[in-house]
């Protein structure tokens, strides 16, 4: 079989979890004999003989309308995300910060939406429509593959017409070799072991960075954030980072990024990491941290969530993710894993800080949770499994 996965990736930014996943099946289904490849390029659909469009946070109707012209059966996966749920008000967290910081008495204000977050609700934004855009895409797709039953109830939810199945992804980078304890990332950076806070993703209001400065504002350990292929236009966001940081942080904050100019101010040092981050020093940045932290408006799991749990690392995870549905037992609805992540509402403050002062006291080894173990060759079987069912 040769199967072309039409995606919009953006080669600056290698880490995105949705790309990551294209990439994992990718390799096992070329393990298994297939050809495939990702490609933004429709030029390339006529050299494949299974087209699937993937992530519906972009209008994918242009590639659908393409492929009816030239009468081509589809399949989706659309990595869709509860837009309803967290779009409105992730505006909303951001919005009252930015005005927070700007505003006569700033630590008033952010003492108040740690009394009261549901003050984010009086003043809502219309959330995107990302879904309602892509229903027909949804609708007409041989099968739309989740990864989750969460996921899969969304897609149902935005398009009842949508026919579904779910494969569960891998657990990210963590190879069985990341376990092998490595100190490379403490030493480049001059931290402590065990004695840092982290967060890893792109800096932006999804991703939430703000929510945990804020909640571990009073806290003197140093908090790292790990954000190669940061988007440009995320800048405004950056730099209500940096000022949120300067004005209310006890401890430093450190930006590992490779988008801005270096800076140190008090505090605050951004570190220009031009060349990123090797796959061995992002391990050992979660090896080494005393608790990630990474209250996302939300994640379709989580690369991050299941790297730091994988390696041991006290974890502070969304709630308004699909996490959960990887360490619950599909016929019983038990949870499977033990108490390494604390589950938060990504905009309360208070829960925040309490979940990451509760994971300081904590200390768990490498996990073999089964969802740990799985491998492209794993997702490259199950994919061949749900499309050969939906012909």
């Amino acid at each position: 079989m040769k199967t072309l996965f039409l995606y919009e990736y953006k080669p600056h930014c290698p880490w995105i979890g949705d790309f990551r996943s294209l990439e994992v099946l990718v390799q096992g289904l070329k393990k298994l004999g297939h050809e495939a490849l990702i490609s933004n390029d429709p030029n390339q659909i006529d050299f494949f003989d299974t087209i699937v469009l993937s992530n519906i946070s972009t209008d994918l109707t242009p590639l659908e309308q393409i492929l009816h012209i030239k009468n081509r059966p589809f399949s989706l996966i659309p990595f869709h995300e509860d837009f309803l749920l967290y779009t409105s008000i992730y505006r909303s967290f951001f919005a009252y910060v930015a005005n927070a910081l700007v505003s006569d008495n700033p630590h008033e204000a952010i003492h108040f939406l740690e009394y009261m977050p549901d003050i984010l609700y009086y003043e809502p934004f219309a959330p995107k429509r990302n879904a309602l855009i892509n229903q027909s895409v949804m609708a007409k797709a041989e099968i739309c593959i989740a990864n989750s039953p969460s996921e899969e109830k969304l897609i149902q939810r935005s398009c009842p017409l949508a026919k579904t199945s779910t494969i569960f992804w891998t657990s990210g980078y963590v190879e069985k070799d990341a376990y092998r304890y490595s100190a490379k990332f403490i030493k480049r950076f001059n931290l402590p072991k065990k004695g840092y806070i982290l967060q890893i993703g792109r800096i932006g209001p999804r991703k939430n960075q703000l929510a945990t400065i804020l909640a571990a504002r009073d806290l003197e350990l140093p908090l790292v954030f790990v954000a190669t292929g940061h988007f440009p236009l995320e800048n405004e966001y950056l730099n209500t980072c940096l000022l949120a940081a300067k004005k209310f942080r006890k401890g430093p904050t450190l930006f590992l990024t490779n988008a801005v100019e270096e800076m140190k101010e008090n505090n605050i040092e951004v570190i220009n990491v031009k060349e990123g981050l090797t796959t061995q020093e992002l391990m050992s940045a979660y090896q080494n941290a005393a608790v990630y932290c990474h209250p996302a408006f939300y994640e379709l799991p989580g690369y991050v969530y299941l790297e730091a749990a994988k390696l041991g690392t006290p974890c502070v995870a969304s709630s308004w993710s699909t996490l959960k549905d990887y360490f619950t037992e599909t016929m019983t609805g038990s949870y499977t894993l033990d108490n390494r992540i604390e589950y938060i509402l990504p905009y309360d403050l208070k829960a925040i800080k309490t979940a990451i002062l509760n994971s300081l006291d904590k200390s768990f080894s490498p996990s073999n949770h089964p969802i740990f173990q799985r491998t492209d060759l794993d997702v490259a079987k199950e994919f061949l499994g749900v499309m050969s069912d939906s012909l």
